[in-house]
């Protein structure tokens, strides 16, 4: 592979055999992890200036996805379910 990562060959890899086949996921939840990873891409690209096929695996560290937590936070009002305790 190059010094870069090739993110979609990795995200096909995920949905096509990891998450259908392996982890036996609903299509709920296939569509769900396919929703919030093109959120998390657009978010990528928008930051480093690059389309959205571009965005390498390398563009996807720790700062970045906290910023994209943060914003999501903060735009769509998502946050952590807390469990209700018996």
């Amino acid at each position: 592979m190059s010094p870069c990562s090739s993110l979609p060959p990795l995200l096909e890899s995920f949905f096509r055999d990891r998450l259908p086949k392996q982890r036996n996921a609903s299509r709920s939840t296939v569509a769900s992890y396919r929703d919030a990873l093109r959120m998390l891409i657009l978010f990528a690209a928008e930051r480093t200036g690059r389309k959205p096929c571009k965005v390498a695996v390398e563009d996807l560290d720790r700062h970045p996805v906290l910023a994209f937590l943060d914003e999501i936070e903060q735009k769509r009002k998502n946050s952590i379910r807390h469990a209700m305790r018996a």
